[in-house]
């Protein structure tokens, strides 16, 4: 493995670019040589294109399925090109790292032509954004969670390839809506065999963007080409039998490899195309680099260390974790690292564990139970772990309102249980914020667990094997919930919900883990501290900067920084390299308040509004209680989740809505609410800094660590595990 630099690298003062195609924005992030913000921008496409009418960026169909606008990609990318042009010097640029979403792109064999002669006196919409360039001008898009299921589609895959542990064994997934290979499936049904004689290539919506700087399509990064579900990662090559399926009865195997083409480990794709040269005066030498996900680079922008986890609160959750290890399950997807250097001996991934059931439960329950996002933090803060002061008394909940594949892929609806009884609502209704923020997170540290007990994370977390002399507990379990030594050291926390001192707190507890957020999130309340992912349609739109973009400008500074200096002049890890320039330094004075808690709650936002970060759901309302109205409740859940099926009835009451009485068998203390008792206060909830005594905090790495664990803490929510995994194993097995 590379070792860090151990002197500076004198480079010219010189600027990285990093772009993210997201679902409803392009966006942009331009850093100097010491990885300081230099600009950003953002294209919004509702905003800036009403012409194409779209809703957070997307079409919906009548089926729930999404499509969006290629040719509104292209255009964005002008204009967002033109805003930078305004606020920087482009010719400065070294170098260009990307990510985007997860989408397919069809381009038509006539478009390398077009991207090989681009007329530099027009825009790239002017000349791409027609049926001469892309056979398919409104691809299929992966849409708000909260609307879609796993797709009929992603069935048949699944089954063909020998169900959840074959196909996740061969291609290193399990089926689900967003795969490459699904998408593709959709679009070959909706559009027959027309478009096929068409389409010269398939890219991914990230090589996609790609090929428009480097005048040629780009190949798939292998980090996308290991979870489009077609990569046999074993041979390293496209996998025939899912080929097979995918092209069906509207191409063959081999038409459909050439049309994906050959999949790249390089980390460099190319240089620039001359016509961002002549147009924007971009150097000529500009570098571009290969790019991938927008998930991996915003967990990129953290540089984790071996044993940190990185944990995205969004749309969809994502638990985030490096390894050294391909051990494919269908418990969790590993990706191949995108940035690593040729000379690197051990090849290094990323392990993932998705929650589709993230911030729309979270959204559901505030708006069920306490209408203020202070208020839901609050609560989840004062009502004690497990929502009952009692040992033997605990609380649990397991909201489903899409389906997790794959192991629940088939269970919809709501579950709560009081004494291992399953009920219709709890008797506290204020239990419900907690218990859902418990299980929420217990999924991910039962995740873990399970992850370690197979050696995927091996020599950096080990358990001892399980063996006759073991607890029972460990027997049934495969691992010791009371261990904390085979769990994260420390949790890098992002998104929205990552704003709330309760939630962060309980994170802390569950995984007995030190929890950091970005610095910027603490300075700025949120901004280039936040998550990447898709907006819903309506919801209110970020201020901040991507993660993703930062992530791949980071990419870009690194790769030039290793060109320079090369391997034998001891240039690290992308990690490594980032880690040593942001360093580690102590600044600030904290209030009295502050010191020694951790996290609190911060000041009113004067607004009156939570700004949501790209991704989460959560924020959909303004802030302001006075305004809200109440919400029927059964028609608020059948928009989330259709008619309810196998779990609990859906009825349930507000807590403090009109005319409401609580229950009188409350079983947690009075909660007081603040000052006045009451959630109805307008003040948005926001992490703080753990200063020491001195009123100060460390950033380390261009981190804050806001919380750190406490033992008994822990041993509580150790004790629950059983219980929990209980429960899930009987809703899965649909005996409850």
């Amino acid at each position: 493995m590379l070792k860090p630099s151990q002197s500076s690298l004198k480079l010219p003062a010189t600027h990285f670019l990093g772009l993210e195609l997201g679902v409803d924005q392009l966006r942009a992030a331009v850093v100097d040589d010491h990885l300081d913000l230099v600009v950003s921008e953002t294209v919004d496409f509702d905003a800036d294109f009403p012409e194409y009418q779209t809703k957070g960026g997307l079409f919906t169909g009548q089926d729930e399925t999404y499509t969006t606008p290629v040719d509104m990609w292209v255009k964005g990318l002008d204009l967002l090109l033109d805003r930078l042009r305004s606020k920087t010097d482009l010719s400065k640029i070294r170098a260009i790292g990307g990510s985007a979403q997860n989408a397919s792109v069809w381009w038509t064999s006539e478009s390398l032509s077009q991207l090989e002669n681009l007329n530099p006196a027009r825009t790239l919409h002017d000349q791409l954004g027609t049926l001469r360039t892309f056979s398919v001008l409104n691809t299929p898009a992966v849409g708000p969670a909260s609307a879609q299921d796993t797709s009929s589609h992603a069935h048949v895959l699944e089954n063909a390839l020998g169900g959840p542990e074959e196909m996740a064994s061969r291609v290193g997934v399990s089926a689900h809506q967003s795969l490459f290979a699904v998408q593709i499936m959709q679009c070959r049904e909706r559009n027959g065999v027309a478009h096929r004689i068409r389409t010269g290539r398939i890219s991914t919506a990230a090589s996609f963007l790609c090929s428009l700087f480097i005048r040629k399509w780009a190949p798939i990064n292998a980090s996308q080409a290991c979870v489009s579900g077609m990569w046999n990662h074993a041979a390293s090559t496209w996998d025939d039998a899912a080929l097979g399926v995918v092209a069906g009865e509207y191409d063959d195997v081999k038409s459909l490899r050439e049309h994906l083409g050959a999949v790249t480990t390089d980390v460099e794709a190319g240089v620039i195309s001359p016509y961002f040269v002549e147009r924007y005066r971009f150097d000529k030498g500009t570098t571009i680099m290969t790019f991938t996900s927008d998930s991996i680079s915003t967990y990129l922008s953290f540089c984790p260390q071996p044993t940190d986890a990185v944990l995205s609160f969004g749309t969809t959750d994502l638990l985030m974790t490096p390894t050294s290890s391909y051990i494919p399950s269908r418990a969790y997807t590993l990706i191949t690292h995108p940035a690593q250097h040729p000379s690197e001996k051990q090849r290094r991934y990323v392990s993932i564990v998705t929650s589709r059931n993230a911030d729309a439960p979270r959204g559901l329950v505030r708006d069920m139970y306490t209408k203020s996002w202070s208020a839901f933090d609050r609560l989840v803060a004062v009502v004690p772990p497990g929502g009952s002061i009692g040992l033997d008394n605990k609380l649990f909940s397991f909201w489903f309102l899409q389906s997790e594949s794959p192991r629940l892929s088939h269970v919809r609806g709501l579950f709560r249980f009081e004494t291992g009884v399953k009920v219709n609502e709890f008797r506290d209704l204020r239990a419900n914020p907690r218990c859902l923020v418990e299980s929420q997170l217990v999924a991910f540290r039962v995740a873990f667990a399970r992850m370690v007990a197979v050696g995927l994370f091996a020599p950096t977390f080990s358990s001892p094997p399980v063996s006759s002399s073991s607890s029972r507990i460990t027997r049934d379990l495969g691992f010791d919930p009371y261990d904390s030594r085979h769990l994260p050291r420390r949790v890098i926390a992002t998104g929205f919900a990552a704003e709330f001192p309760s939630i962060m707190n309980t994170l802390c507890e569950v995984f007995n883990a030190t929890v950091y957020v970005p610095h910027t999130q603490i300075t700025s309340g949120g901004g280039i501290g936040l998550a990447d992912g898709e907006n819903a349609p309506n919801s209110p739109k970020p201020t901040g900067v991507s993660r993703a973009a930062i992530g791949g400008a980071y990419t870009a500074w690194w790769w030039t920084r290793t060109k320079t200096g090369g391997a034998s002049d001891g240039v690290g890890t992308l990690e490594d390299e980032v880690r040593g320039v942001l360093g580690r330094k102590t600044i600030g004075k904290g209030s009295a308040v502050g010191v020694g808690l951790g996290v609190g709650i911060g000041t009113p936002n004067p607004s009156g509004v939570i700004q949501r970060p790209r991704g989460s759901s959560l924020a959909v309302h303004i802030f302001n209680e006075a305004d809200e109205d109440s919400l029927h409740v059964d028609d608020h859940l059948r928009r989330y989740v259709g008619s309810p099926g196998g779990g609990s009835n859906f009825s349930t009451p507000s807590l403090l809505g009109p005319g409401i009485s609580p229950s009188t068998a409350f079983t947690t203390p009075d909660a007081n609410l603040g000052p006045s008792s009451s959630p109805s206060s307008s003040s948005s909830p926001a992490v703080l800094p753990l200063y020491n005594a001195e009123g100060e905090y460390e950033i380390d790495g261009g981190l804050v660590k806001i919380a750190e664990p406490d033992e008994d803490a822990f041993a509580q929510y150790a004790a629950t595990v059983p219980e929990w995994v209980r429960l899930e194993n009987m809703i899965a097995r649909g005996i409850v």
